[in-house]
């Protein structure tokens, strides 16, 4: 049985280092200061999704990423209107947390020891099936998040030019206003 508390913390904390690390991320980008909190929001929603379908449901990282990808995607787009930012600079910064790392880390050390090896060593198998396992996990799971993220910010393709639109008439009205 799983204990509520622990739970809870669990997720928490996956959460909240999750949007760290976004924050992190999207301060590459410089955005506005109001992005941020949105940022982080979408990397702790998608992290935290990611890790109740990991946990609880048994699917693998490429399909539960996958699904968090598009959680994001579909929350950026109203968060988006609210914060007055693209829905690509919001959710972009909050796919990276959820990179693999341990895959790609595991990928490049198995293609090391690989190349170490000669061809008819027993350890080449290990390590070349070892390379292959970590590479397509790793691929996979980048594929199946920017394809989640995407297929919302498609849907929705026209709602960036209404934001633009609504901000250059304000803008223009503001303008006009004060001469």
């Amino acid at each position: 049985m799983v204990n509520f508390f622990e739970l809870t913390y669990d997720i928490i904390n996956d959460g909240i280092f999750a949007a760290i690390a976004c924050i992190g991320f999207a301060s590459i980008s410089n955005p506005t200061r109001s992005t941020f909190w949105g940022c982080a929001l979408l990397a702790a929603l998608g992290h935290i999704t990611r890790f109740l379908l990991m946990d609880f449901a048994d699917w693998h990282i490429a399909m539960a990423a996958g699904v968090a990808g598009l959680v994001i995607g579909c929350v950026s787009i109203p968060l988006s209107t609210k914060i007055k930012s693209p829905a690509e600079t919001l959710s972009f910064p909050a796919l990276l947390p959820m990179v693999p790392g341990k895959f790609a880390y595991g990928s490049i050390q198995s293609l090391v020891e690989l190349l170490s090896h000669k061809h008819d060593d027993p350890l080449f198998d290990k390590y070349f099936a070892l390379f292959n396992f970590n590479w397509i996990t790793c691929t996979l799971t980048i594929m199946a998040m920017v394809i989640g993220v995407t297929i919302p910010l498609f849907a929705f393709r026209n709602h960036g030019k209404v934001l633009l639109r609504q901000m250059r008439n304000q803008l223009l009205l503001h303008r006009s206003e004060n001469q």
